[in-house]
């Protein structure tokens, strides 16, 4: 999955609400600009990875 660990042990991710990434610190400490936001929210309507979890699913 692009971001993740170079691990590769990660098949399928868990997911969480591009807010609680936000709040996490997944971004670091950037400040989204609106039109940003609106991408982000665009291109991951569903939630970004949270390899916190681990695998969701293995074929």
């Amino acid at each position: 999955m692009a971001g993740g660990p170079i691990t590769v042990d990660v098949f399928k991710c868990h997911l969480m609400s591009i807010d609680d990434a936000i709040a996490n610190g997944i971004y670091g400490d950037v400040e989204f600009t609106p039109a940003q936001r609106a991408a982000l929210d665009a291109i991951f309507p569903t939630g970004v990875c949270d390899y916190a979890q681990g695998d969701a699913r293995r074929p």
